[in-house]
């Protein structure tokens, strides 16, 4: 993308203005007329850096009279395609515009360089305000054409979706400049005027595409068929492909059991560390349908059970109540593989279920509250699935001092015909964590 944009830019620009336009593709009108001010100010017989430094400013100021520069500067003796734009935005600006002959000098200078991206922008500009829009979306479309990632124009044919009730559109060529950009705040403002208090921008900057990662230590205590206080860490990186939420997550982390009670009966910890490493894989294929694998591989050391592999694959369905509340089911299969070892000797289980499961969430992650969620999951022995498991749980997550934020959670599990009669089917555990997001 990098390559093709400099390409673009050699054809109509001087390699000295190439930041200039980089800027201006991102709709950054006032670091474009840094850039251009830096270039001018090296060189005050640059007059098309005093074409770029003009331009960015119209574009920043919605073509404003009474802005710095006058039509002096650029001569009927400098030709070249970007004073000619230049001289296009004089035209446009102010109350005495002219529309007409802003219109000459944008096409004069396409005629001296078809590939002036300015130039076709600033004519769609034109004619929006004039009231083409039929020839405004012409031009948009041959701006993003020539530049995929001008993000003015995509803008621009969002607002003109607007205006003409396409709301569906409008939201599509919003969302599509978030993907590009997230921090746009034009295109969050859009969409917060679009849907209202059901769509929450920042959750949504919050998702979009690009490397997270983060750090986890966190407490929990366990009451069931064992008392248990445990104590942990993890740390996780996470890929996400695009806004849907087609993601890579992998994660590794370590446990540890600083008390343990079985029956009334204090039990040896010292050999209770344990280390885990997970990866998974989603991909959503539709909005709102999606399928998953992932796989976890535990190791205990010192216990009955020195390894455990988890995996699974599932397909679920999500729908978005709201942009930031939403539901989700799923259903899958997966199988448990895991060593055992006794003073007999030493055993290894393959075993598969068959599980269902529900999510009710909440996301806002630049508020107090910034994650709530309620789950459950059931899960059925293929040759035996009146045996079944179910699990519930909820957890709430607050911010705390960015990047910081705290998690609590509480979880009980049943088990309608534990392994050992004696256990009880029943088992529940309190969680906190605190949570660090790197980036």
């Amino acid at each position: 993308m990098y390559c093709s944009m400099l390409i673009i830019l050699i054809s109509f620009l001087p390699e000295s203005l190439q930041p200039w336009y980089s800027s201006c593709s991102q709709g950054n009108w006032e670091a474009a007329m840094e850039e251009a001010g830096a270039v001018y100010a090296a060189d005050s017989t640059d007059v098309e850096a005093l074409a770029a430094i003009y331009i960015a400013s119209a574009l920043k100021t919605g073509f404003e009279a009474g802005t710095v520069l006058t039509a002096e500067p650029f001569l009927p003796d400098s030709q070249t395609s970007l004073t000619l734009a230049a001289r296009g935005v004089l035209l446009m600006s102010g109350p005495d515009s002219d529309p007409e002959d802003a219109e000459e000098q944008l096409n004069e200078s396409i005629r001296q360089d078809s590939d002036n991206v300015l130039a076709l922008y600033l004519l769609g500009t034109l004619k929006a305000r004039s009231g083409v829009a039929g020839s405004a979306l012409l031009y948009f479309d041959e701006t993003l054409s020539l530049d995929p990632e001008f993000l003015p124009a995509l803008l621009s044919l969002g607002e003109i979706a607007q205006l003409e009730a396409r709301t569906g559109d409008a939201v599509d060529y919003y969302l599509e400049i978030l993907e590009k950009d997230v921090y746009n705040n034009e295109a969050r403002n859009r969409l917060r005027i679009i849907a209202g208090d059901s769509y929450d921008a920042e959750s949504t900057t919050g998702t979009m595409q690009g490397f997270s990662a983060s750090t986890v230590a966190d407490l929990s205590i366990e009451r069931g068929n064992r008392a248990m206080l445990e104590w942990g860490g993890s740390a996780s990186v996470s890929y996400r492909f695009d806004r849907r939420g087609t993601s890579v997550d992998a994660a590794i982390g370590g446990r540890s059991v600083t008390w343990e009670e079985i029956y009334g009966l204090s039990r040896d910890t010292l050999n209770t560390n344990r280390g885990w490493a997970s990866l998974g894989f989603d991909y959503w294929f539709h909005d709102s349908y999606y399928i998953e694998a992932a796989s976890d591989w535990d190791r205990q050391m010192y216990t009955e059970r020195p390894w455990q592999i988890t995996s699974y694959v599932a397909a679920g369905w999500q729908k978005q109540i709201l942009s930031w509340f939403w539901f989700s089911p799923r259903l899958g299969l997966g199988s448990v593989n895991a060593r055992w070892t006794s003073g007999a000797g030493e055993m290894y289980t393959n075993d598969f279920s068959v599980f269902a499961s529900a999510d009710l969430r909440y996301r806002k992650p630049h508020t107090f509250i910034r994650e709530a969620e309620i789950s459950g999951n059931v899960y059925f022995p293929p040759d035996n699935p009146e045996n079944f498991i179910s699990k519930g749980s909820i957890s709430l997550a607050f911010s705390a001092w960015s990047p910081l934020s705290v998690r609590i959670g509480y979880a009980v599990d049943y088990t309608r015909a534990p392994e050992i009669s004696t256990w009880k089917k029943f088992n529940s555990s309190f969680t906190t964590s605190i949570n660090f997001d790197l980036f």
